[in-house]
């Protein structure tokens, strides 16, 4: 599901995991605020997910998938075990669940 975006949407999703606005994710990544809403977009249709949260709920579960390179100092308690075969909107409700407990 991941290995579907390009480089540059995997920095926005990122972005959107860490509950960035439009704008603020233009002026990180040097680029216009149009551009940026084109990257949600296609990310969210990508994904096959409704909202930008639904997208940033991907975004903080499946982080180690967006940023490899990246280990997190802190626990997130959403976390599972990256699942390929777990759609985008299972994981967003998956997400939802665990913080409803």
């Amino acid at each position: 599901m991941l290995n579907r975006l390009s480089a540059r949407e995997k920095e926005v999703l990122y972005l959107l995991g860490t509950a960035a606005s439009n704008v603020s994710i233009a002026r990180r990544l040097g680029i216009a605020e149009r551009t940026v809403k084109k990257h949600v977009a296609n990310i969210l249709a990508k994904l096959g997910v409704s909202s930008r949260l639904q997208a940033a709920l991907v975004a903080i579960v499946q982080h180690e998938l967006i940023c490899p390179h990246v280990v997190s100092a802190r626990t997130l308690p959403l976390r599972t075990p990256p699942q390929e075969s777990l759609s985008a909107q299972g994981i967003a409700a998956q997400a939802v669940g665990s913080r409803l407990r």
